[in-house]
């Protein structure tokens, strides 16, 4: 069957400043002139590392506190939910980690190439920023948050089919197999950094999957598209490329 997909990105912006873009994003123009809601069989949101950036550090402009995040995550996956197809999947993707030695040296050398530009005599060697950026605890933090944000989909879906009179969880359990999620999570961080990854070891885990500490490198981005594929062909089979 035919296939058309559609790429949003915006430089760094956290899902607060993207709620102003969501009706850009998720309408169109009507064939009388008006807007329509855009048919979606599937759609990935991919939030958090902008939002984890340390309140107190040089990037503090994009950090929001975790709970807000949530709630901004959540409204994001609500307007995504109105234009998603019966059978169709909005896909949470968390942030992935960060390698904080590689980010600081980053910085530091864009400073250096700062004051280069400007004329002024470069330090012999570049120093380190005095407070971090960002920190990977923090970005694992905002990771477990969008996942929170996942699970409440689950349980209020749950909760409205028990206060339509549904059946029991066990007692549907028994008879057919569980609906599978409209609203599924996955953990960017534990993938390219986690307990369950081959970097988890590493003096610098998750540092060949990105480029600058921080953004993802072209190994990373590869690992990325190959775990969004696993991830639908885990909750949504029939959206397989082989099956389209």
């Amino acid at each position: 069957s035919a296939l058309r997909w559609r790429a949003r990105s915006e430089r760094g912006y956290n899902p607060e400043w993207a709620l102003s873009l969501v009706p850009e994003v998720f309408l169109s123009d009507g064939p009388s002139g008006g807007t329509q809601r855009r048919p979606n069989a599937l759609v990935t949101v991919f939030f958090g590392a902008n939002d984890a950036a340390l309140a107190d550090g040089a990037s503090a402009r994009q950090h929001v506190p975790a709970e807000r995040f949530k709630g901004n995550l959540a409204a994001i996956a609500r307007a995504a939910l109105e234009t998603v197809e019966p059978g169709g999947l909005v896909l949470l993707v968390s942030c992935p980690p960060v390698v904080e030695e590689q980010r600081a040296r980053r910085l530091a050398e864009a400073a250096a190439a700062d004051l280069a530009a400007a004329g002024a005599p470069p330090p012999p060697k570049p120093p380190l920023p005095p407070l971090p950026e960002r920190t990977n605890e923090a970005a694992r933090l905002y990771s477990r948050a969008a996942a929170e944000v996942a699970e409440s989909f689950s349980e209020a879906a749950a909760a409205a089919e028990a206060a339509a009179g549904a059946v029991t969880a066990a007692a549907k359990a028994a008879t057919e197999p569980p609906s599978p999620p409209r609203v599924a999570f996955l953990d960017l961080w534990e993938e390219l950094a986690g307990s369950a990854s081959p970097v988890a070891a590493a003096q610098q885990p998750g540092s060949s999957f990105l480029s600058d500490g921080l953004h993802l490198s072209e190994e990373g981005n590869l690992r990325v598209a190959s775990s969004v594929l696993a991830a639908i062909a885990e909750h949504r089979p029939h959206l397989r490329a082989e099956e389209l």
